[in-house]
């Protein structure tokens, strides 16, 4: 087993319930033992710790193609193309379900901020769905990304059907905001 599987796969630590709310959480009583799937996904015990784990290695290369493909493709349709071709449309289609993806995968993806020491991740859920849907760019541009994540993944045309051209053309412009993302896939190599 490699190292960021065994650190994955090391034991959840005991935690201590002082509430009788969070002690119907768990199944075996004052102390963290085998609570459900939901319970388990809620506290963290499925969430991916991006430290050494090559699946996201990978995907942040993934995503640093598609930031490339949309800093090249994106300024060629606003100023060129007033009716993208079959092709284009699929590519577009192909880079925002990759982006799509990624939002997902950020819901369940560990972080570190601030206030953490060295190699500390926060894993559970609900921080990180109030940390990635945060004010937009906060905490140092790695808070606060969903908004517009998701700005630039909404299919602009299809929804402003029977607008003119130009009105089209500037929305597209929207997709530029997803370079955004390349300062937070840089910081991951700095």
């Amino acid at each position: 087993m490699s190292d960021w599987q065994q650190r994955r796969h090391q034991a959840m630590p005991l935690v201590e319930v002082d509430d009788a709310k969070d002690a119907s959480l768990y199944q075996g009583g004052s102390e963290y033992t085998s609570p459900s799937c939901v319970n388990r996904w809620r506290f963290g015990y499925f969430t991916i710790v991006p430290d050494g784990n090559p699946f996201i290695d990978l995907w942040d290369i993934l995503m640093i193609i598609a930031l490339l493909a949309t800093a090249f493709v994106v300024p060629y349709e606003v100023a060129l193309v007033s009716t993208p071709s079959p092709g284009l449309a699929a590519f577009d289609l192909c880079v925002n379900a990759v982006f799509i993806i990624d939002m997902v995968l950020t819901f369940n993806l560990a972080f570190t901020g601030s206030g953490f020491h060295q190699g500390q991740w926060e894993r559970e859920f609900l921080k990180i769905a109030r940390h990635y849907m945060a004010v937009p760019f906060s905490d140092n541009f790695n808070a606060g990304c969903f908004w517009p994540d998701l700005i630039t993944v909404l299919p602009w045309e299809r929804i402003l059907t029977g607008k003119n051209a130009a009105t089209v053309r500037m929305v597209r412009v929207v997709r530029l905001l997803r370079m955004f993302r390349l300062v937070r896939v840089l910081q991951l190599f700095v």
